[in-house]
């Protein structure tokens, strides 16, 4: 693989880790594959076969709110498809208000974002290419507007999620995408992880569900990429994990390890830990140079518990806002009310920062 060039504070990354592992690049595919009739697949994720279960459905190798729509596979099964869903459901409350400020379209359209407390609502008008903030009023807990800066700082609240759920669609990901049937076969124990809930203290407080989260400035990338890598033989860091995930899409980049590989037990009985070098981001130093270096976190997705009421603070810069005062009205079961709510038209929006 050619690296492009990076910014001098990357280098010790770059050398960590590609000096530990090889890459196979995934690029979103210009159309679908043809796939074999659905009467000879079987599901590689329960392992069941025509006609046991069907293979109806178009099945998503990355998740269409990823941006994806032309990885698909023939190897997973209705049933399974079903099953996964709310795994995305999960990630989708988690990604938040940025599915909407970064025009992430999901299968039909930009998604709409509501405040859990329905005092804030986003969406992009297909019409006139912009951004629609409806709040109640200028003086709300939603937001700051920086008029010198022309800076608006999104104040908004995540949907309830289960960390454990996210962790599980990226390995449901992962495991899509493996090409080698010998990686298969050692990741097979994954199987009854992703699809049975009463394994999931196995995994409780496990450093290898530690996902490597970045999140970039400006337009972030067109279409998907996903990015395999695997450990050299001659690999500088001897106790890291074997096999991970790359996947950038949008304003994101998130890196994940695929726990419980075959080989990682031998690594683990032998050191008693795991080293995790994390991949510096492979945009190249014209990036960087612009935008900087994007902040890296450690997001620990092994809780099976409910996240409820995560804040999530984003700033953007933008041309022009319009104020547009309009009455709506909201019937309760009790009363009738009538709230005077402004409408924001936000121009042109960049990003600058996240989280």
């Amino acid at each position: 693989m050619i690296l492009p060039p990076a910014a001098e504070e990357l280098l010790p990354e770059y050398d960590d880790f590609f000096s530990s592992y090889s890459v196979d690049l995934f690029f979103h595919p210009l159309k679908r594959a043809k796939l074999s009739a659905p009467t000879k697949r079987s599901c590689r994720f329960c392992n069941k076969s025509y006609p046991e279960v069907t293979f109806k459905k178009i099945a998503h190798m990355l998740p269409e709110l990823m941006g994806n729509k032309n990885f698909i596979s023939e190897f997973e099964c209705d049933s399974c498809n079903s099953y996964f869903s709310k795994y995305e459901t999960d990630l989708a409350s988690f990604l938040g208000i940025t599915r909407t400020l970064n025009l992430m379209k999901g299968k039909n359209s930009i998604p709409k974002f509501k405040n859990p407390d329905k005092k804030l609502e986003i969406s992009f008008s297909e019409d006139r290419k912009n951004l629609q903030v409806i709040s109640d009023g200028l003086e709300n807990k939603h937001w700051v507007i920086d008029e010198k800066k022309k800076t608006i700082t999104f104040l908004a609240t995540k949907s309830s999620y289960i960390p454990l759920n996210i962790f599980k669609i990226l390995l449901k990901i992962g495991f899509s995408f493996l090409r080698e049937q010998e990686d298969i076969a050692n990741l097979q124990s994954l199987n009854n992880f992703l699809l049975n809930e009463e394994l999931n203290h196995n995994f409780s407080n496990n450093p290898q569900l530690r996902v490597f989260i970045h999140f970039l400035a400006g337009k972030g990338v067109k279409e998907p990429l996903v990015i395999q890598f695997k450990k050299r033989n001659d690999a500088m860091i001897q106790n890291c994990p074997t096999l991970g995930f790359i996947i950038y899409f949008s304003n994101y980049v998130f890196q994940f390890f695929m726990p419980g590989h075959i080989d990682d037990h031998k690594v683990f009985s032998m050191f008693g830990n795991f080293q995790m070098p994390p991949c510096p981001i492979l945009l190249g130093k014209k990036y960087t140079d612009r935008f900087g270096i994007p902040v890296r976190q450690i997001v620990d997705f092994s809780s099976a518990e409910k996240k409820i009421g995560e804040s999530q603070k984003i700033v953007c810069t933008y041309e022009s806002i319009h104020y547009h005062e309009q009455a709506n009205f909201a019937i309760y079961k009790k009363r009738a009310s009538m709230l005077n709510r402004l409408r924001h038209k936000i121009y042109n929006r960049s990003f600058n920062k996240s989280f």
